[in-house]
């Protein structure tokens, strides 16, 4: 087996393992946010602008994200806004 042979065979393994699924993510490791799951994913593309909203919530709590990124070589992101309404 020759090294792209050897390669391939290592990335259908590694695409074999579990994913980390989550979408929200407290990087300082203080909170546990497993438990939100998207609800909604929604977006318009008007020429080189992007405008999505992103609904995530758990039982007690729904973040809403608003999204605007200029769409061109690298894609960026201008304006977010999020609203957590809820007791979370």
């Amino acid at each position: 087996m020759n090294w792209r042979g050897a390669l391939l065979l290592y990335l259908v393994v590694a695409s074999c393992g579990p994913a980390d699924k989550r979408p929200l993510r407290d990087l300082t490791g203080k909170e546990d946010l497993s438990r939100f799951t998207i609800q909604s994913v929604r977006g318009l593309r008007d020429g080189d602008h992007l405008t999505a909203q992103v609904v995530i919530s758990d039982s007690s709590s729904i973040l809403s994200l608003d999204l605007d990124f200029a769409v061109g070589s690298p894609t960026t992101l201008e304006r977010a806004r999020a609203v957590l309404r809820g007791g979370g």
